[in-house]
């Protein structure tokens, strides 16, 4: 049986509406952001050829990737869970780690994961008024042990 690997990519968030609007508004497109051109992928997207045929790399796009809620990415990740297989490595880059950490630190016995990886991970101390408020890790972070 195939090893899993689950990757939970990055996002944004922001402290309001009218800020993510602004910044909507404010951004821009490159020709190359519009034109079907290959590449130079990411680890992310070599990761499956990197592992080899003994992993199973699962990817899901998590939802509103640009103004993330915790809330919204956990009823979306939750979905994942009919697919995976007990001892599945995850791993988090940017936004997707802070999410991973809060989860398992707050749902320690819906899965338990074989090892976490946290790639660039935010991280600082937030107040209910911080952006990353929502993303924002527990007071004890036993359960990740």
């Amino acid at each position: 049986m195939k090893k899993q690997v689950v990757t939970i990519h990055g996002g944004d968030v922001h402290n309001s509406h009218a800020e993510y609007i602004r910044e909507l508004k404010a951004s821009t497109f490159d020709l190359e952001d519009l034109l079907n051109i290959p590449v130079t992928k990411g680890w992310k997207d070599n990761l499956q050829a990197g592992l080899g045929d003994e992993y199973e790399v699962l990817s899901p796009e998590m939802p509103n990737w640009m103004n993330a809620t915790y809330e919204e990415w956990e009823i979306w990740f939750e979905k994942l869970f009919p697919f995976l297989r007990d001892g599945a490595v995850f791993i988090g880059h940017s936004l997707g780690s802070i999410f991973l950490a809060q989860y398992f630190a707050t749902n320690p016995d819906k899965k338990k994961p074989r090892v976490g990886v946290l790639v660039a991970a935010p991280y600082r101390e937030t107040s209910a008024k911080d952006k990353l408020a929502d993303f924002a890790l527990p007071a004890d972070l036993s359960r990740l042990e």
